[in-house]
């Protein structure tokens, strides 16, 4: 319920937020810590919890998904700093210049960035 509080709160201030500022980049922050916090309580619960060597084991990421979501997440990472960096902003767009056009409107704005931190957190529960 705390985390579903976080996420709303995080979106609304999100949705107000004018593009490419300060607080934009703060609230996109807030919700890729937040995910990754969320994400890796379950796994860092269980390696610190007092188990079987077996137990531990089962309980373990497989290499080859983390491996292919860390390439993944990198992947679009550098993208997105290579373009946040780059001028003319025109030539180089960042997905959310992709995507002004749903986010030209506050409400809309708001509920794309709740369904990206549903996102998120969904697939950190799939991995």
């Amino acid at each position: 319920m705390v985390i579903t509080g976080a996420g709303a709160v995080d979106s609304i201030v999100a949705s107000t937020a004018p593009p490419f500022t300060w607080r934009a980049n703060v609230t996109t922050a807030v919700g890729i810590v937040g995910i990754t916090l969320v994400g890796l309580a379950p796994a860092w619960r269980r390696r610190h919890a007092v188990t079987t060597g077996a137990d531990a084991q089962s309980h373990d990421l497989p290499r080859s998904g983390a491996v292919a979501w860390t390439a993944l997440a990198a992947a679009g990472v550098a993208f997105e700093l290579a373009n946040f960096f780059s001028n003319p902003r025109s030539q180089h767009p960042t997905i959310s210049s992709l995507l002004d056009v749903l986010t030209g409107h506050e409400v809309l704005r708001g509920l794309l960035f709740a369904a990206w931190l549903w996102a998120g957190w969904w697939l950190w529960g799939r991995s």
